[in-house]
């Protein structure tokens, strides 16, 4: 294992369903550190999330879990510590759901605020050469290592992905199920080596394919942001890409 920081690239995209509009696309992703050069003292932290189409304001909710999973660099082992930080997120996802709700609110609103939004979760952290991963859902960390991949968290088969996963609700009352549908993992980081995240569309698409060295190759080349979509499109059409959100992000450590 390779012994202090290595210096991480990160690149991220996202685009929406076909045929819809970016503000309409319910994934988010964010990064603590973007660019190249060392990480310093502090951790990188990445994540993806991906909000449920089928539930109010999951887009919001995404968002605000994804900016949340990489704004505190501690460690967060115990569930206890999810615990703690749900409350003031799900107050302020509240919020925000109201605000872009016409008053006064239908009871078809106020019913979609209780039922609240889901999304998966994927936080990975980075500390010198180890990583460590967590999350709930289907959204997937793949570690590649010459084009190959050494481990993914979840480690999921591609049948998997048509089943309804564990996803992070903005009501309390879906929490007596977080210990134990919480997924992590670790691993260690050699010059080279590559950490993927891929909400589930993509995740099942590169489990089926094996496309690793592919997209990691289409990524580097994609200019502006705005190709990506094209390059999805694309893979919708022709090579079995199912048509949802869909999410990218690739950190290579030098």
């Amino acid at each position: 294992m390779t012994e202090g920081p290595l210096s991480p690239f990160v690149r991220g995209f996202r685009t929406a369903k076909k045929g819809e509009a970016m503000a309409a696309c319910r994934d988010a992703w964010d990064c603590s550190h973007d660019g190249p050069g060392p990480v310093g003292a502090a951790p990188l932290l990445l994540a993806v999330a991906d909000g449920a189409s089928t539930a109010s304001s999951s887009g919001l909710w995404a968002l605000l879990l994804a900016q949340d999973a990489v704004t505190d660099p501690a460690p967060r082992d115990q569930i206890a510590d999810w615990l703690g930080i749900l409350p003031e997120l799900r107050g302020r996802w509240r919020e925000a759901a109201q605000a872009t709700l016409t008053r006064p609110l239908s009871w078809c609103a106020e019913a979609a605020l209780e039922r609240g939004a889901f999304s998966t979760l994927l936080r990975v952290r980075v500390e010198g050469p180890v990583w460590t991963a967590e999350g709930w859902g289907d959204s997937c960390l793949f570690h590649l290592r010459a084009g190959r991949p050494l481990g993914a968290v979840p480690d999921l088969a591609p049948e998997v992905f048509a089943l309804d996963p564990f996803l992070l609700s903005s009501s309390a009352g879906h929490d007596r199920d977080l210990a134990g549908s919480r997924v992590t993992g670790a691993g260690s980081l050699e010059p080279g080596d590559i950490l993927m995240l891929a909400t589930d569309a993509l995740a099942c698409w590169l489990v089926t394919t094996g496309a690793w060295a592919e997209t990691v190759a289409t990524a580097a080349a994609l200019y502006p942001p705005e190709a990506f979509g094209a390059w999805v499109d694309g893979l919708r059409e022709s090579r079995g890409l199912k048509n949802d959100d869909t999410t990218l992000v690739i950190a290579e450590f030098l």
